[in-house]
């Protein structure tokens, strides 16, 4: 039974499309991983899909709406690594009035079809805090959130947190942590903004950065993982060790338990 994991944060350029791609891309060498691209944007389906797919999350979410049997299966990228893409069309979803009161429902019954068939699930959220991303979250195990090293990033977190934990999508989604993306190890500043958060915030801060680099834009535009494209990438390198981080802490904490215990007002 497949491990949700939704990756998401409403601050957009924190490279949420990346961090899923390169965590599944380099899961799939142990596991059987799915990526759903959930964000009508649909960056993640345009870099790994060229041609434009038959199916996707918008038709999935259309056919359980319908009370209809699902007939489909996600694509393959290879035999261990499969995806649900997303389409323009999924923005309908925050005025249709069934998603609204049954959104919840509906995504359990897409997750529930395919979770059997996989061991990870990843789920590339876009940034707005609608009745889809909820939707998801409300299903998920665990939250995974990708952050920049900054001052507004920090005070944004407490914001996520607090309004994740208010809105109740789930008590026991489980916490799975805070990285820093794009991170800049040279500079002391950004070296200061991960020792303040760490402080602050505690082990919901991943030891594991992900260090800015150039190859970064160019294996994602090429829909493949860092370390595939540039074995000797310092990001590449860094991406194998949050995989291994990631699967340690599966489980441990609840956001809900975490708010009971912290205080995350960051000022």
């Amino acid at each position: 039974m497949a491990h949700i994991i939704a990756i998401y944060n409403f601050k957009g350029g924190v490279g949420k499309t990346t961090s899923t791609l390169n965590l599944a891309r380099n899961w799939s060498k142990s596991f059987k991983v799915l990526m759903i691209d959930s964000d009508p944007q649909a960056n993640l389906t345009q870099t790994v899909i060229k041609n434009k797919p038959d199916k996707t999350l918008f038709n999935l979410c259309k056919t359980s709406m319908h009370h209809a049997h699902f007939k489909f299966e996600p694509l393959e990228i290879n035999p261990y690594l499969h995806m649900i893409p997303a389409s323009i069309e999924l923005n309908e979803l925050e005025a249709n009035n069934q998603f609204i009161s049954f959104g919840q429902v509906i995504m359990k019954d897409i997750l529930n079809y395919v979770k059997g068939k996989y061991d990870l699930i990843l789920v590339d959220c876009p940034s707005h805090f609608g009745n889809l991303v909820k939707s998801i979250l409300a299903n998920s195990q665990s939250l995974l959130v990708p952050s920049s090293a900054d001052s507004f990033s920090l005070s944004g977190i407490s914001q996520l947190l607090e309004y994740i934990h208010s809105v109740k999508v789930s008590s026991q989604i489980n916490l799975l942590g805070i990285f820093f993306n794009m991170f800049q190890s040279n500079t002391l500043y950004q070296k200061e903004i991960l020792k303040e958060a760490k402080t602050f915030y505690g082990n919901i801060i991943l030891d594991q950065t992900v260090r800015r680099t150039i190859k970064m834009n160019e294996a994602t535009d090429q829909g493949k993982a860092l370390n595939s494209l540039d074995p000797l990438s310092s990001g590449g390198k860094d991406i194998m060790l949050l995989c291994e981080e990631l699967i340690d802490r599966m489980d441990r904490t609840t956001l809900h338990k975490y708010m009971q215990s912290n205080s995350v007002t960051y000022a």
